[in-house]
């Protein structure tokens, strides 16, 4: 066995079936040992690479700073509850861990989905960072983190990818998990809603306080109205969850992602969209007063709460067609409003017709025509 470790220790490159090591393996820095099958009953220091295409079984002692690449298609991975400084999961296919597995300095998701059986578990030290995460390469399951601050879980469940990134997390010696459930249109929401994403999250305290982050969740859809999309929030599953308002949506890659306009602290959450409040009527006041005792009834205005300003417009015309008075500002009719006046000068006692183009907060545009009359 001491043969077959110093041949790695030279070799820059070294290719094996299987590793069945019962001694000692040692890699040194720069070099990349491709293998199918290890099983380590013995003692592993990597400081290289290990690329491993089928399942990974360490039964004893494993160290070093090097990484761990899981190139394989469907492959298992046992590491007796130890620590891997750097973890690639390539090649595709389902990773399946079956221990606690600790990650030091990186985890980098390129192509594989990560699963667990038999109470396994991916955990990252504070210090370590997350590379990838996409919809070919995620944790289904829990994933935990040790620490405080930013926080990146590239988790989804059911194959599909749904990240979520907390922004601030605050605690005290704190170790959380992160997992992606589906089903979450069986929450009870605790208010009306129209949509609800396809998955719920859950915060797993396992060491410390956790005492909230704001959050950024990926979403499924986005309603016109964004103010609409907001977090629930709870305890538990079997409790109405509170409101949460969004504080914006931006892209992140090819998703779309809400954030959360409060800290939310609480252990389970998901993302939902509120029914759309009816809109409210809109009018045109019709008629003018110019000397009228009271001030409302001397001008023209327009109203309604709902209105947006684009494509507004109003034209008001004499008896014989002539255009009185034109405008496209729908803020000068709703705060001063039109008193009567063509080039200066107030228009006589009688009926003029108007056309009216407005819009409503849903986009709905409404085209009016009747009759404004002045009364002296």
């Amino acid at each position: 066995m001491k043969r077959f470790a110093l041949l790695l220790t030279l070799l820059p490159f070294c290719g094996y079936t299987q590793i069945h090591n019962r001694s000692a393996v040692f890699i040194p820095q720069e070099v990349t040992v491709h293998t199918h099958e290890v099983n380590n009953s013995g003692f592993i220091m990597n400081n290289g690479i290990m690329s491993v295409s089928g399942n990974w079984t360490n039964a004893n002692i494993y160290q070093g700073t090097g990484a761990i690449v899981l190139s394989g298609e469907t492959q298992v991975i046992r590491n007796n509850d130890q620590s891997i400084n750097k973890l690639v999961i390539d090649g595709g296919g389902d990773k399946i861990i079956k221990s606690k597995l600790v990650v030091n300095a990186e985890l980098a998701l390129l192509n594989g989905i990560v699963q667990f059986e038999d109470n396994g578990l991916l955990s990252l030290d504070p210090a370590a960072g997350i590379q990838g995460g996409s919809t070919a390469s995620f944790i289904n399951g829990p994933l935990s983190w040790s620490g405080t601050g930013f926080r990146f879980f590239p988790v989804g469940t059911n194959r599909q990818y749904f990240p979520v990134w907390l922004s601030d997390v605050s605690g005290l010696d704190l170790v959380i998990a992160v997992e992606a459930h589906g089903e979450a249109n069986k929450l009870r929401t605790g208010v009306d809603v129209e949509n609800i994403n396809p998955v719920y999250w859950t915060i797993k305290t396992i060491d410390g306080q956790f005492q909230g982050s704001h959050v950024n969740a990926a979403v499924q859809s986005i309603p016109a109205d964004r103010s609409r999309l907001v977090f629930l929030a709870g305890t538990n599953v079997e409790e109405d969850l509170a409101v949460v308002a969004n504080d914006g949506i931006f892209p992140e890659g090819d998703l779309d992602v809400v954030r959360s306009k409060e800290i939310i602290a609480q252990s389970i959450f998901t993302v939902a969209t509120l029914p759309e409040e009816p809109v409210r009527p809109s009018y045109l006041s019709t008629t003018l007063s110019p000397n009228a005792a009271n001030a409302v009834n001397r001008v023209i205005k327009m109203q309604g709460p709902d209105l947006i300003s684009d494509g507004f417009l109003l034209e008001v015309y004499s008896r014989w067609g002539n255009r009185l008075f034109e405008t496209s500002s729908l803020e000068y009719m709703v705060s001063t409003g039109w008193e009567g006046n063509h080039n200066g000068q107030p228009i006589a006692s009688g009926a003029y017709p108007f056309r009216l183009i407005y819009h409503d907060r849903t986009g709905k545009e409404t085209q009016q025509t009747g009759f404004i009359t002045v009364v002296y």
